[in-house]
């Protein structure tokens, strides 16, 4: 009975495990890695639950032939980025991932409806994560990045190379990159404010530990000299205590006697 109740206590443990994010010496990238993490798990979870939907209900006849491999092959991407935390890559399965997200949604924008699809939205969520898990330098090239391929879709557009035509691309894609641009002068306040805070605070948790660890020193160099101090006397008592020769001690203030050897009684025949 027992034995069958530690099976799914560790299967429990291993889940556990599995699904806790790695810790690292750098906070930095174990603060990175929990962010990355969870978005991949979110994902994962998110993806997996909309294809058993499609199944059950039947929508992969509706929605075409390549929609179930695209989401899968997006699950397998996250979980190999996944893999890639847990043995230590984090910067790198950060920029994969943003990377891929960014190329996904190019892609959705070309063969669906370009500048005027919810692309632009997608673009500043992407260059949101970037500034998270990568820094606000690699946030200023996504939004660049994306200025420039939303000036080529309403390009595309207005020479007739894409399928669908609308009126104004120009002025939908002027409004996108005045987004990407108060999206990235946001993002490069927020996330250079917050690293300065970050700084700051470690150099003030360094200090400290310093302090605790000068104060634990002293702390040990005044047991160590109790110590030798106890011995000292230890070995002064010993000494007074079995030596033949009598010791005493005088006070010079008041000459009064403060230490007699038990010498001095053997020797004169009282206290």
């Amino acid at each position: 009975m027992e034995q069958n109740q530690n099976i799914p206590d560790t299967m429990c443990s291993r889940i556990k495990r599995m699904l806790a994010p790695p810790v690292f010496e750098d906070e930095e990238k174990t603060r990175v890695a929990v962010i990355l993490g969870v978005i991949l798990w979110s994902v994962v979870a998110v993806l997996s639950i909309l294809i058993i939907t499609w199944l059950i209900s039947g929508k992969p006849h509706e929605l075409g032939p390549y929609a179930i491999v695209a989401n899968t092959f997006i699950i397998v991407v996250a979980i190999g980025l996944l893999f890639l935390i847990r043995y230590g890559y984090v910067k790198s399965a950060g920029f994969v991932f943003v990377a891929f997200s960014w190329s996904n949604i190019t892609f959705q924008a070309v063969t669906s409806d370009g500048v005027r699809g919810s692309a632009a939205i997608i673009y500043m969520t992407i260059m949101v994560l970037a500034s998270l898990l990568l820094g606000w330098q690699v946030s200023i090239g996504i939004a660049f990045l994306s200025a420039l391929f939303i000036w080529i879709f309403a390009y595309a557009e207005q020479i007739g190379f894409m399928s669908f035509q609308l009126d104004g691309p120009y002025e939908v894609a002027l409004e996108a990159t005045g987004m990407f641009i108060l999206t990235a002068v946001f993002l490069t306040l927020t996330t250079t404010g917050l690293s300065n805070a970050l700084r700051r605070a470690r150099s003030s948790e360094h200090s400290l530990k310093e302090s605790n660890r000068a104060l634990q020193q002293n702390l040990e160099h005044l047991a160590q000299r109790e110590k030798a101090l106890r011995d000292s006397e230890e070995r002064f008592r010993l000494l007074a205590e079995n030596v033949v020769d009598y010791i005493c001690i005088l006070d010079p203030n008041d000459l009064r006697f403060i230490y007699v050897s038990p010498s001095v009684e053997r020797i004169v025949g009282y206290t």
